[in-house]
């Protein structure tokens, strides 16, 4: 667990190594016994949690599955048709909790894309994690785009669509956040 101090604004954390340097972590935890608070969050996401303060940001998902024939002619050819799961459309969105009490604080919807490209079923449209700085919450979706939002309220204030785009395209959110993002994680 964190220190009540401590920041974690990135993908494994304030030096993007994983270590939580004042952190001591119960060595023993049930659904009830070294739990501060649980949530259910909405959608699907696989994104780490990012935290600033005493707020936590995550990145979810609400797909619309596709179905048998659709999912059977857009996967007609790929090398993994059977690992693959595909949505007609999903909406991206980033949802705020406060960090001592798990409440929800704002969820706010940042990209609704209509046959976004096949993803393995393991994963999720929201696995990018985002990437916070004082006043700034910053998602990067790759392709489906990318998003920047006022850390208080939610609020868009930079929003790049970059649907049809190649993947690995050379502007990454690295360059955006200099100091904080590593490769967009």
């Amino acid at each position: 667990m964190l220190a009540a101090e401590e920041n974690w604004p990135q993908f494994r954390g304030p030096n993007g190594d994983g270590v939580a340097a004042s952190a001591d972590p119960p060595i023993h935890w049930s659904e009830t016994r070294n739990v501060a608070w649980k949530v259910r969050l909405p959608g699907r996401g696989r994104s780490s949690p990012v935290v600033l303060g005493n707020r936590i940001w995550v990145t979810t998902a609400y797909e619309t599955p596709a179905g048998g024939e659709e999912t059977e002619k857009r996967l007609r050819g790929h090398p993994m048709p059977g690992d693959m799961d595909l949505a007609t459309r999903v909406v991206l969105a980033v949802v705020c909790l406060d960090r001592s009490s798990g409440k929800r604080l704002y969820e706010a919807k940042l990209f609704d894309v209509d046959k976004p490209p096949p993803v393995h079923k393991l994963n999720s449209y929201a696995t990018p994690t985002p990437v916070v700085e004082t006043g700034r919450v910053y998602c990067d979706f790759g392709a489906l785009g990318t998003a920047c939002l006022e850390a208080e309220t939610g609020r868009h204030t930079l929003e790049e669509a970059t649907a049809g785009r190649p993947p690995g395209r050379p502007r990454q959110l690295a360059r955006v956040v200099q100091g904080h993002a590593s490769a967009g994680a």
